[in-house]
């Protein structure tokens, strides 16, 4: 499959009218090929941070896993699981604001 980039936020003006900002009203779609240890940290605090995000790999153990338990990430700060997508299949993304390959 292929992924496909979304069309750049809409240009709003600041506070006081003068200067054109890109802002999204919203969480942005995030696509992140390959979810290994790396990965799967990047995947893990976009999703944590309110993204809508896909994890793309390979491995099918690891990428059914995420789906039915979640993607779980220890670290000296803190420990957490994230709900997120995902796939065995880059075609079943749709259109990303960010893909981090």
């Amino acid at each position: 499959g292929k992924l496909v980039v979304a069309p750049p936020a809409q240009l709003i003006s600041d506070s006081n009218g003068s200067a054109a900002k890109r802002r999204r009203l919203d969480g942005a779609t995030i696509a992140v090929l390959g979810c290994g240890a790396m990965g799967s940290v990047y995947a893990a605090f976009f999703a944590d941070a309110g993204n809508e995000v896909w994890a793309v790999d390979v491995w099918k153990e690891h990428v059914e896993a995420m789906k039915t338990q979640g993607l779980r990430v220890q670290g000296p700060k803190r420990d957490f699981t994230v709900k997120l997508n995902a796939t065995l299949d880059a075609g079943d993304v749709p259109p990303c604001d960010l893909v981090i390959i």
